[in-house]
């Protein structure tokens, strides 16, 4: 997610619902990227807290809602030879399962194909599993 706002510090945290992000990258002094935590259903306050404790929140910045679908990448297009690599987000307790063109299959979150050759060209699938839930995004290379 993007949170905009003014005077972020480097270094600043951000969290959902009192729960932490991660993957937290500071953008400037007016965007931070933040991946979202797993959370309950409904709308949550946002709040960044900058290194020298100076915080400022949005009631209902944010809503959860109880389906998801998981967004799949790849850095592509690639040039024979090189390495196709795959990425998923990161889920707490996830289980990942990718297939793909040349019998592909990998139970890695961020796998790799070294070497890519024709062979490796097409959709890639992976299925994230949480908890009893799981979605099957796809990815085009």
């Amino acid at each position: 997610m993007t949170v905009s706002g003014t005077e972020f510090q480097p270094g600043a945290t951000v969290s959902f619902g009192g729960t932490p992000a991660t993957g937290v990258t500071d953008i400037s002094a007016t965007t931070i990227f933040a991946l979202t935590p797993v959370h309950a259903a409904g709308a949550v306050t946002v709040t960044v807290t900058n290194p020298d404790l100076q915080a400022g929140s949005l009631a209902s910045a944010y809503t959860y809602s109880c389906s998801w679908t998981p967004t799949a990448l790849n850095g592509g297009p690639y040039c024979a030879g090189s390495t196709i690599s795959l990425w998923a987000p990161t889920f707490s307790g996830a289980t990942y399962s990718w297939t793909g063109p040349n019998g592909f299959t990998s139970a890695d979150q961020n796998p790799t194909i070294p070497g890519a050759t024709a062979a490796n060209a097409g959709t890639y699938s992976v299925t994230v599993t949480v908890a009893a839930a799981s979605r099957t995004p796809g990815i085009r290379r």
